[in-house]
């Protein structure tokens, strides 16, 4: 069956055994939205069904919010996404979901009775927003995202030949204008092309010498790749976060290195690497030296910063005198003395 617009297949769906129930209600938004308790996209009853390269987005129940199985459901290469409600797949009975290879992204209340093999990640679509009528569904996808190749050629192959995408717009039976339509004929179609009115905008811009080009900071994405346009280095901090925005290893809580730049943004250098910034460190070289370390016996070196000379212990009395006064240890000597002047009389 197919849900939504004919030429945007988001559930398309085949009942491989005669008994095979299916069921789908009104189609709101990017999939179906059934409003009942069970199976938001699709309830399933008896039979074997499968599911190959379909778009499960937005859909709500609560109870399986995108798919509710009496029966065993095999999944192929979909996407499941944003459903809200109940868990996205929930089987009833001895339903059982099978297959691999399917992308899950923000379900609600989580994924539900997944089989092993699922991805998770955001499937980066261009503007989908849920609940949007199907004349307005923008469920195009990145050149660049998870969905894009990662399923298994045994199982499915693109229109172009390549290794099938994940979702509505991958395998053989996918709808040929997003594949097919250039209007702005950049060589890329617009399933990929993030600009299809400009010819000098597409994926993986380059200027003949096989990198890529954008120009950073001009707010016009050459090269489809959203966030390098205000992140050049690609290490997740726009650049007015970053303190050096043409190095990926620079950005707020980075880990540094002695001697090393200023790598994580807090302005400071610590070149010894002793945790004291330069501006607080007296010996900068030294990681031994710094405000707080305890002291040892040598005079010559003021390891903890405080701009006194270490004292000696041992060697000068801590408790000496410098006011003219008797020193403390002067009754001790004076002992010595008469002990040693009664013992020569004898």
């Amino acid at each position: 069956m197919r849900c939504c617009a004919p030429t945007r297949p988001i559930a398309e769906v085949r009942c491989a055994a005669r008994a095979a129930s299916c069921s789908a209600g009104a189609t709101t938004g990017s999939s179906t939205t059934r409003r009942s308790s069970r199976g938001g996209a699709i309830e399933h009853g008896g039979g074997i069904l499968e599911a190959y390269h379909n778009n499960f987005l937005g859909n709500q129940a609560p109870l399986g919010s995108a798919v509710q199985t009496a029966s065993d459901v095999v999944l192929h290469h979909n996407l499941l996404a944003l459903q809200r409600g109940g868990v996205a797949l929930k089987g009833a009975g001895s339903g059982a979901f099978l297959g691999s290879l399917n992308l899950t992204w923000l379900n609600a209340l989580g994924d539900g009775a997944v089989p092993p093999g699922y991805l998770s990640a955001d499937p980066q679509l261009d503007a989908y927003q849920p609940g949007a009528g199907c004349g307005v569904i923008d469920d195009f996808y990145s050149w660049y995202g998870p969905l894009v190749d990662s399923g298994d050629q045994s199982v499915s192959i693109d229109l172009d030949g390549s290794k099938p995408d994940l979702g509505a717009y991958g395998g053989p039976e996918a709808p040929t204008a997003p594949w097919e339509t250039d209007e702005d004929g950049d060589g890329f179609p617009v399933l990929y092309d993030c600009d299809e009115g400009d010819a000098s905008i597409y994926p993986d811009r380059d200027r003949g010498d096989g990198e890529t080009h954008d120009e950073a900071y001009d707010g016009i994405d050459s090269d489809c790749d959203e966030g390098d346009d205000f992140d050049q280095d690609r290490d997740g901090y726009p650049r007015n976060e970053d303190c050096d925005d043409n190095n990926a290893a620079a950005y707020p809580g980075a880990p540094e290195s002695p001697g090393g730049p200023d790598l994580n943004c807090d302005g400071l250098r610590d070149a010894d690497g002793d945790g004291v910034d330069i501006q607080q460190d007296c010996d900068d070289n030294n990681r031994l030296i710094h405000p707080g370390v305890v002291e040892d016996p040598d005079p010559s070196v003021d390891r903890d910063c405080d701009g006194i000379g270490d004292v000696v212990r041992g060697l000068v009395p801590v408790a000496c005198s410098v006011s003219g006064g008797t020193p403390p240890w002067a009754g001790w000597m004076l002992m010595v003395w008469i002990l040693a002047g009664s013992v020569r009389r004898r």
